[in-house]
């Protein structure tokens, strides 16, 4: 006789379902509106479409993998364009999803940070002249603080500095600290601590009286 082809037939059956229980419904799962890479890019604006012009700064670079993914872009139809997933575009071009991802991430951060970079210059006089307008009046002294240490007439603060003392010592078997208020420290050795333990041990225990027991 020939083997069956039913691939379910030697799974195991379940058991009859408890008493007075409704019959199990299996749950109908929505489709998704939206592809992971489409919601990577939701964040980019006007729409999550334009992260292609961040594709096209990349293949500008001389990004290979992007200068293939622009060509599969603009080699579609205008309606494909406009219903195509970046997922679909990467199979097309042979290009990983971390790789666009990459990409994209890596072009919006240089374009961001020169947008910054103008927007700063931009407004560093004029904030700079509303910091002196400012600092002249009595009250201000915290303006005409900030207004020197912009020009460079009053040394910046700094931090406070913490000395971390990370020096293996273990031929010693002690880690020195820094010398405190009270004088120079130090841990005890690992024999130091066996000795004062061993000590403490051997002290006998007295109880002078029932109060001293624990109930």
């Amino acid at each position: 006789m020939p083997p069956s082809e039913d691939p379910f037939e030697n799974q195991p059956k379940l058991p009859p379902p408890p008493l007075n229980v409704v019959e199990a419904k299996f749950p109908k799962l929505a489709l998704a509106s939206r592809s992971p890479l489409s919601m990577a890019f939701r964040h980019i604006k006007p729409g999550w479409r334009n992260y292609i012009e961040y594709v096209d700064l990349a293949a500008r670079k001389g990004d290979t993998a992007m200068i293939r993914y622009r060509a599969c872009y603009e080699a579609l139809a205008p309606r494909d364009k406009i219903h195509s997933w970046p997922e679909q575009l990467c199979e097309l071009a042979d290009v990983s999803p971390g790789e666009l991802v990459g990409a994209v991430c890596r072009a919006i951060w240089e374009a961001k940070a020169a947008e910054s970079s103008m927007v700063s210059s931009i407004a560093h006089p004029e904030v700079l002249m509303e910091t002196a307008r400012l600092a002249k009046k009595p009250d201000n002294y915290r303006d005409r603080e900030l207004f020197f240490r912009l020009t460079g007439s009053l040394p910046d603060k700094k931090g406070a500095s913490i000395n971390i003392f990370n020096a293996p010592q273990a031929h010693s078997g002690e880690v020195s600290l820094p010398d405190l208020a009270q004088g120079r420290t130090r841990l005890k050795s690992f024999d130091e601590e066996i000795i004062e333990m061993s000590r403490d041990l051997e002290t006998p225990f007295l109880v002078k009286g029932e109060e001293d027991v624990s109930s």
